[in-house]
């Protein structure tokens, strides 16, 4: 996601935070911040590593119920398949995902043909 598109996102959390009578502190804003700004659909931990830089203080534990909080209002989504580490996604628009079977690196793409197929 651009600078826009994080800026976007972080109006909608808000947004949400302040409809549902939950106060955006700054660690949910950074943990958001954290799975916009990248492509790489992180896992827990290493959204975990990313913010203690910033916040040392932070616990795994408020990660965890961030990300969960977030998953549950729909301002991020997850992927992964059972086994797997669960990863976030920002982008709630209708995407699809690459995923390669060497190295597990998972980016976004558009397909209107894959839109459109009947399940």
């Amino acid at each position: 996601m651009n600078k826009e598109d994080i800026e976007e996102k972080l109006a909608a959390i808000e947004g949400a935070c302040r409809r549902a009578g939950i106060k955006l502190t700054h660690q949910r804003r950074l943990i958001f911040t954290e799975i916009a700004g990248t492509e790489e659909h992180p896992d827990t931990e290493s959204i975990y590593k990313r913010v203690k830089r910033y916040i040392p203080e932070i616990s795994l534990d408020t990660v965890y119920r961030t990300l969960r909080m977030l998953h549950d209002m729909g301002l991020v989504q997850t992927l992964g398949s059972a086994g797997d580490k669960i990863r976030f996604d920002a982008n709630t628009k209708k995407h699809h995902h690459f995923v390669c079977t060497q190295c597990g690196m998972t980016r976004d793409f558009y397909s209107e043909d894959l839109n459109d197929l009947k399940i």
